[in-house]
This record gives C-alpha cells, sequence and structure tokens, in this order.
C-alpha cells in the first residue's frame, strides 16, 4: 500500500524506513531471533561474525553505505513504543537482502513477504536495470524464501562459519524474461 500499511493474514502492520534511534531494538529483534533459529547451524565463529555484523553501530554505518533497512512496526503507532518492530529487512545495493528476521510470535502471518514487496519496490525505483535479487540464506528460511519465490541458485555454503544457500529471486526488469515478452 502506498502509505505503508499492510493487512497481513492477521494484523496490521506498518512498513517504513528505519528511524536513527531504532538501531537498537532492530538489532536486538535480529539477534534473537537469529540465536533461536539460525545459530545452531553455524559454526561458534560463525555466530560471533554475525553478532558483529547485526550491532546498532554497524547498521548505522552501513545505513551511510547507502544500505537501507525497512521496519515492520505492528502496534496503534507506527514507531516504538506504541509500535513494535516485528520485522527487519536490510538491503545492499538494491539487489542483495543482507538481513530479513521476523519477531517468532509474528512468523506465518505475511510480514516477511510484505517486508520483501516493500523493499524491491524500492530496489525496482532505485535501480530499475536489475533483473535478480539474491540472498544468502539460512538453512532454517530456505522455505520461507522458496514460498516467496526464490530459488537455490548455488550450492550449499560456508563463509566465516555461517552456514548458507545461495538464492535468487528473478524480478520484472528490463532485462528480464519477463520484460522480453512484452
Amino acid at each position: 500500500m502506498a502509505d505503508g500499511r499492510e493487512r497481513t493474514e492477521t494484523m496490521d502492520i506498518a512498513i517504513r524506513p528505519m528511524k536513527p534511534g531504532e538501531e537498537i531494538a532492530a538489532s536486538a529483534l535480529v539477534e534473537r531471533v537469529f540465536r533461536e533459529f539460525v545459530a545452531a547451524d553455524c559454526l561458534p565463529e560463525g555466530v560471533e561474525e554475525f553478532t558483529r555484523y547485526v550491532q546498532p553501530e554497524m547498521l548505522s554505518l552501513r545505513l551511510q553505505m547507502g544500505y537501507f533497512v525497512l521496519l515492520a512496526l505492528a502496534g496503534q503507532d507506527e514507531s516504538p513504543p506504541d509500535g513494535r518492530i516485528v520485522g527487519v529487512i536490510e538491503t545492499r545495493t538494491f539487489d542483495h537482502i543482507s538481513l530479513l528476521f521476523v519477531d517468532d510470535r509474528f512468523h506465518r502471518q505475511g510480514i516477511a513477504r510484505a517486508l520483501l514487496t516493500h523493499a524491491l519496490s524500492i530496489c525496482q525505483r532505485e535501480r530499475p536495470e536489475v533483473a535478480r535479487i539474491d540472498v544468502n540464506s539460512s538453512l532454517y528460511a530456505v522455505g520461507a524464501y522458496e514460498r516467496m519465490g526464490f530459488r537455490q541458485s548455488a550450492p550449499f555454503q560456508e563463509r566465516n562459519g555461517i552456514r548458507f544457500v545461495p538464492m535468487a529471486l528473478e524480478v520484472a526488469g528490463p532485462h528480464s524474461a519477463q520484460a522480453d515478452t512484452e
């Protein structure tokens, strides 16, 4: 929706860019969900690497480097403390999802899909030539990404102790198969 409000399967959420000062709450959500669902599939050095990556100051630094972060908020107001952060997506260079995490109490309610839809809109607006969005999916999230249209693009990998499956989503851009047939 144009106003950043989405109706998911069970609730209204607001999706908007992360504002200064929200890095701590966003980081805490990502780290908590990572530890619950992903960390067991990583080596100890991978858990350390990821924990460093999602620190609030690192989120802020990446924003200055051209990444963007969207938040999904549930509640009466679209900003904390009234609205609670229930999801986070971060992209780099408008063609790679570097983070996509949803509070476990809100899984399977359409929040990841809503975040992805908003992020894709921004990616396509900023870089219309992009025909494919990549993600290095945790083993836990492969099924969720598949349900959103991603397909495995390379074999299982491990880097810096983090185990992942490279995946990609073909998007409608000037170089995509869909654009060629129109």
